[in-house]
């Protein structure tokens, strides 16, 4: 999603998931993940106001980090 927001592609599949992200963390709040979900969906939505990528990678990361350990899991 990261890359997809910063090439500016797919805006609304970007928008939708960046929503679920937040959505899903304040469902969550109490736990340290929730809180980092939390600042990864708003700053998917700051990409792509035009916001400088430069924490995509560490978002990026830790969201494809989760994903692979739920998949697994």
């Amino acid at each position: 999603m990261f890359v997809f927001a910063k090439l500016g592609l797919f805006k609304v599949m970007v928008v939708v998931f960046a929503i679920y992200l937040i959505v899903k963390a304040l469902a969550f709040i109490g736990d340290i993940a929730s809180i980092i979900d939390l600042c990864a969906g708003a700053y998917l939505l700051l990409i792509l106001m035009g916001v400088s990528p430069i924490l995509g990678l560490l978002f990026f990361l830790w969201l494809l980090q989760k994903g692979l350990m739920s998949f697994f899991a």
